[in-house]
């Protein structure tokens, strides 16, 4: 009988903690936002910032979204310990600093043919790979190898799993293991910036021509063969600074072929992605998981499609730049150099694949023979983007052939 009593206390004891954290979950509208809180309210430091009778109480990070802004408050709250060698971070017993366990020393591992990503010595690591090495300090003292990969890819999984069914587990690159209640309605908005080599003129933009010529169609162009997406993204004013349509995939760090979610949006000149239905704000994906960790893929109509180089945690504070680093995409040489001051390089996708199958091939020529000479058309051969399909398209095609995207996404 007393088994029976203390089993029955048990479950009673957490079914009162999991209707306390919906009751608390309810409490602030950011939870249901693109950008929700990345920990329940149950913990002690977000508590401080989400309740209302808190002195530390903000409104805005509750009624609103929790973004960046929100983030510098946390941390600023969680600013317990001015030693650059420990990881502060929002924990379910309050504020925490972790110890960082190789500090301040450099990792020889950055000195190998494949080093981990990010800045040496990792006493200024982010959250993400500061877990990694704290999880597995080989990777840091030895080699940086496929087994390091590995487990960054699954770092969710293992090292920031809370064993609650009720929360989204995920590794934040500035706050380290997160635990977000599950929303209503997931969704992520996803910040990214990507460039094109065909459409490239310099000095970080690109050509509008398809825009200023209005041939550029109002619905997604991808609900069709290789892509079969089916999306039903439209917008009748087309911005003036769009280049085209892109489509956006988040992929499974677990599992690179699982297409978690995928929506189309507009690619500006200045190589930012942006909502079809409004071109101010930043892509939403319906459907997914917010606060949570994926690959981030881009697919164009013409262009060879490139994956991240790590899973991304999504949310308000994260901007995936593919253009500022050739290692910014999984594999290599999966972009190109368009800057000419080598001081100065920026990086795009390869132009070329007209087929739209991750590999610049001769039977990519077919398209570009079909689609020769038209003017002021919306056509896969145009792939420098000047609303012509010309030798100019052929030059960069044939520059490129060759080249191929990784098989994840071919």
């Amino acid at each position: 009988m007393k088994h029976t009593y203390t089993l029955f206390a048990f479950v009673l004891s957490i079914a009162l903690f999991v209707a306390n954290a919906q009751q608390t979950y309810a409490q602030c509208a950011s939870y249901n936002s693109p950008y929700p809180p990345p920990y329940p309210t149950t913990y002690p430091c977000m508590n401080d910032i989400l309740d209302p009778a808190s002195p530390f109480y903000d409104s805005y990070c509750c009624n609103v979204a929790f973004d960046e802004y929100c983030i510098d408050v946390l941390k600023t709250h969680c600013d317990i310990n001015t030693n650059v060698c420990r990881f502060e971070r929002c924990r379910p017993t309050g504020c925490l600093a972790t110890p960082f366990p190789f500090c301040p020393n450099l990792c020889p591992s950055y000195n190998t043919l494949n080093p981990p990503p990010g800045p040496n010595p990792p006493a200024i690591l982010d959250g993400i790979l500061f877990e990694m090495i704290y999880f597995d300090g080989s990777c840091c003292q030895d080699s940086w190898d496929a087994l390091c990969w590995s487990a960054l890819d699954s770092i969710s999984i293992f090292r920031c799993d809370d064993n609650d069914p009720n929360t989204i587990d995920a590794c934040s690159s500035q706050l380290g293991c997160t635990h977000t209640p599950i929303p209503t309605n997931p969704a992520v908005q996803l910040s990214v910036r990507v460039l094109l080599e065909g459409a490239y003129i310099g000095d970080g933009a690109m050509r509008t021509d398809l825009r200023d010529q209005n041939v550029l169609p109002g619905h997604q162009p991808f609900d069709t063969t290789p892509w079969n997406y089916n999306g039903i993204e439209t917008n009748a004013d087309l911005p003036t600074n769009m280049v085209d349509w892109v489509l956006i995939e988040l992929r499974n760090p677990l599992d690179y072929s699982q297409i978690m979610g995928r929506a189309a949006g507009l690619l500006l000149s200045n190589g930012n992605v942006v909502s079809s239905t409004d071109p101010t704000e930043d892509i939403i994906i319906n459907g997914v998981m917010p606060n949570s960790n994926y690959y981030i893929v881009v697919r164009t109509r013409n262009h060879l499609p490139i994956m991240s180089r790590i899973p991304v945690f999504l949310s308000s504070y994260n901007t995936y730049d593919f253009t500022t680093a050739a290692n910014q995409t999984y594999g290599n040489n999966q972009t190109k150099n368009l800057g000419n001051d080598a001081s100065l390089p920026i990086y795009g996708m390869w132009a070329g694949d007209f087929t739209a199958d991750g590999r610049i091939l001769p039977t990519d020529f077919t398209i570009y023979r079909t689609d020769a000479s038209a003017i002021r058309n919306y056509k896969l051969g145009d792939c420098n983007y000047d609303g012509k399909v010309t030798y100019a398209d052929y030059n960069l095609f044939r520059n490129n052939l060759g080249t191929t995207a990784i098989s994840y996404v071919q």
